[in-house]
């Protein structure tokens, strides 16, 4: 009898503690959830075109395609055609000075009409900006839109350049192959380098100040200064994300690969394309 007394009394508890933990993973699969993180702090907003942003169409289809099984020589081809389709759309970014114009990083033509991503942390939204394109012209640039939340930049160069880098409609996944290209040092324009998607939606509180940059890709293809604002591509030569920087020390260790990017499929509100 004293055996049934207690477990009928620890029923209740037992009862009790179910829904506490039933409501308290009820409470965090809110928080999660897309409708209720809160939305992208935008500042300085101009006119954007969404018609004129490069989506690709066929990029949900194409990642099928890259799922299937591929040879080394396989992947050096899809690599040599999706670097060679996007570089022309890379740009180096430079601000005006004392004595000139200081690299600031890198970006990426988005529209027809001039439309370029860059990384905030790098360009910020003060001062002449000028974009150098991959013919080596320069033209003037200023900032439209800024999303402070995800630390990129919107910039609207004054000429239209030839070269457009469509951008991906799609998240992606831990374990696939990426693609990064950018000019670091000013004097290694377009280097590219390789690697693929470490994690996704991890948090970086290094490059935020006070609050995290949350949804990021980590990934470890190799992100030096002047890098930082170019784009990482799928093996189509779709941009997948923003390269915002890279994690070279933890607590006094050196780290290896821990370069960071924004998708850019969390970018839909700054770039005004419908859902």
């Amino acid at each position: 009898m004293v055996q049934r007394r207690a477990m009928k009394s620890t029923l209740p508890r037992m009862l009790i503690a179910a829904l506490v933990i039933i409501g308290a993973m009820t409470l965090i699969a809110m928080l999660l959830s897309p409708e209720t993180r809160d939305p992208p702090v935008f500042i300085d907003h101009g006119p954007v075109d969404s018609t004129a942003v490069a989506l690709s169409a066929e990029s949900q289809s194409q990642r099928f395609e890259l799922d299937a099984p591929m040879s080394d020589q396989e992947v050096s081809r899809r690599s040599v055609a999706a670097v060679a389709a996007v570089t022309p759309a890379v740009v180096l970014i430079h601000r005006a000075s004392g004595e000139g114009f200081e690299v600031l990083g890198s970006g990426v033509v988005i529209s027809r009409d001039g439309l370029i991503l860059a990384s905030l942390g790098f360009t910020g939204v003060d001062g002449d900006l000028q974009v150098r394109w991959s013919t080596g012209e320069s033209s003037a640039a200023h900032v439209i839109r800024v999303d402070e939340k995800y630390q990129v930049v919107l910039l609207q160069a004054e000429e239209s350049p030839n070269a457009v880098a469509p951008l991906a409609d799609y998240p992606p996944r831990s374990g696939d192959r990426v693609l990064a290209i950018g000019s670091p040092l000013e004097d290694f324009t377009h280097t590219v380098t390789s690697g693929v998607v470490g994690a996704i939606g991890v948090a970086l509180p290094t490059l935020g100040g006070d609050t995290p940059i949350p949804d990021l890709i980590q990934h470890d293809a190799a992100t030096n200064a002047g890098n930082e604002g170019g784009p990482i591509i799928d093996l189509n030569g779709n941009v997948i994300g923003i390269n915002i920087g890279s994690v070279v020390e933890v607590d006094g260790k050196s780290v290896e690969g821990w370069s960071f990017a924004v998708p850019v499929s969390v970018l839909s509100d700054l770039l005004e394309i419908p859902e």
